[in-house]
């Protein structure tokens, strides 16, 4: 059975040569000479995972390739170093299960879609928009930034407060406030 790993753990190093799995979401596919690009997302990274036409079924390499981004799929293989993939690392893929498919029309164009469609229509669509590399490396500083803070503040003697947040609100009757 193959050890389930994070894109992290692979990023990081120490993993080359084993066979592993890995699950995540479907971030871009490309075909090019009889092999699939896949880009794998998950919480802690991207990689880049590969799979050649001859290592499965025909019939299986069409239904792959024709998979909407953002289905979550699990992939195993071999971890290699490749100074062509994005993090320095890929997965020579040798299997892969969709274990969701998405609907196919995914509405975020990718690459630049701060220029491809306007901020209403991205804040319309947050919750789309924040799987975008962009939006998660700004939450990745955005967290780092505010950990550093408190840990200043915490190591010269300030205390943090969550104070209770009152709001006028109307109720049912509209009259009891």
């Amino acid at each position: 059975m193959d050890s389930v790993l994070t894109i992290g753990d692979v990023i990081s190093g120490g993993h080359e040569g084993e066979h592993a799995a890995l699950r995540g979401w479907l971030h871009h596919i490309r075909t090019g000479g009889g092999i699939l690009f896949l880009q794998l997302r998950d919480g802690t990274g991207m990689i880049q995972c590969t799979l050649k036409k001859d290592s499965v079924d025909a019939k299986e390499f069409e239904q792959l390739a024709a998979i909407p981004v953002e289905s979550t799929i699990e992939i195993s293989g071999v971890v290699r170093k490749d100074s062509r993939a994005p993090g320095g690392y890929e997965i020579a893929g040798d299997k892969v299960t969709v274990l969701y498919q998405a609907e196919g029309d995914f509405p975020i164009a990718r690459g630049k879609p701060e220029l491809s469609h306007g901020p209403d229509f991205l804040l319309d669509k947050r919750h789309l928009d924040i799987r975008s590399h962009r939006l998660l490396t700004i939450m990745r500083i955005r967290a780092r930034l505010i950990d550093e803070l408190r840990k200043w503040l915490t190591e010269h003697g300030y205390l943090e407060v969550q104070m209770p947040i009152l709001v006028n609100a109307a109720v049912e009757g509209g009259s009891t406030l």
